[in-house]
């Protein structure tokens, strides 16, 4: 049966396809008008298919490290056998120094721990939430993450902080049922409030998706140095106060840099802490003082002399009025 006028046998096909690709333009905008619906409902859809995402994605990442983490464990171990004289000879260098550094430790720690009980000073604790291992990390242009394998029914929960054993490594930011997501320091969204530890001068660590950290809102003070360490000053809570964070490696400028002691791209092990929340310590052996009555002072930790010591004087409030003589 011959064609009609004007069609040719590339008629239909090329009619099919503009057709198919008219459907598949309106199915991408209702399905685009159908997200932004949701994200903007009230029910948390988003969040739930993020979590669902990133419990169907650790374990695929965590398999695809497996053959690299054992070329890497056999490599090591064939270098360690051609090099285990040298490295003996080293290790027998760094035992005798360490030993010199521990005996030293422990003076100043058994000093240090008599000083606090006598003045009655109450370190904050590091509760540990668990411990898991990164499985895959992100560095992209904006975010720079890493994927754990430890999720909510761990009591992993957003806003925990995260750390090594070199020191600080970000935060929670995203929680699934058997995995979670950590905002790396490195990123331009982490903000850190940190200490100098030499100075004591405070400031806040920010990410700046680079390799180093830059110092905003610093303190006055004694002037920064290349090589100062950066501690978490506990400001604010979240992170419990001294856990290392940075070297300063560039002190000048307004905006002093300074490299992690974590690096965000060894990371293997981490572990998962509960938020620092400051609290005032109450004595729970004080009564309630009613209004308007002073609250009467804890006793101090230390034994008080019953009678003044020589060549002490009392205090102005507890001498005798002169017109009670």
């Amino acid at each position: 049966m011959p064609l009609p006028q004007g069609t040719t046998p590339s008629y239909q096909p090329a009619r099919w396809r503009w057709f198919l690709s008219r459907v598949l333009i309106i199915v991408l905008v209702l399905t685009g008008a159908l997200l932004m619906v949701l994200n903007r409902s009230s029910v948390r859809f988003g969040d739930s298919l993020s979590a669902a995402a990133l419990d169907s994605v650790a374990p695929v990442l965590s398999a695809m490290r497996a053959p690299f983490e054992w070329i890497k464990a056999a490599s090591g171990e064939v270098e360690s056998y051609f090099l285990v004289r040298s490295r003996n000879r080293t290790l027998e260098r760094e035992v005798a120094r360490l030993q010199e550094m521990e005996s030293r430790y422990r003076t100043v720690l058994t000093e240090n721990r008599r000083l606090k009980q006598l003045l009655g000073i109450i370190e904050p604790r590091q509760d540990v939430v668990g411990a898991a291992r990164i499985v895959g990390s992100t560095a992209g242009s904006y975010v720079r993450s890493a994927i754990i394998l430890r999720g909510a029914r761990d009591g992993v929960a957003v806003g925990q902080p995260v750390r090594d054993a070199d020191g600080l490594v970000g935060q929670v930011i995203d929680v699934g049922h058997t995995s979670a997501r950590i905002l790396l320091l490195t990123d331009h969204a982490s903000r850190v409030p940190v200490r100098v530890e030499e100075s004591n001068r405070t400031a806040i660590a920010a990410g700046m998706n680079e390799k180093e950290l830059v110092l905003q809102f610093l303190s006055p003070g004694r002037p920064l140095k290349a090589g100062d360490r950066l501690v978490t000053s506990g400001d604010g809570g979240t992170f419990p106060p001294g856990i290392p964070v940075a070297i300063i490696t560039n002190p000048h400028g307004p905006e002093p840099r300074a490299l992690p002691v974590a690096n965000p791209g060894g990371l293997d092990f981490v572990t998962i802490l509960r938020p620092f929340v400051p609290e005032a310590i109450i004595n729970p052996d004080l009564p309630a003082a009613a209004d308007g009555a002073p609250q009467p002072s804890a006793p101090p930790p230390f034994p008080l002399p019953d009678k003044p010591l020589p060549g002490v004087q009392p205090a102005p409030e507890a001498q005798a009025p002169a017109g009670s003589r």
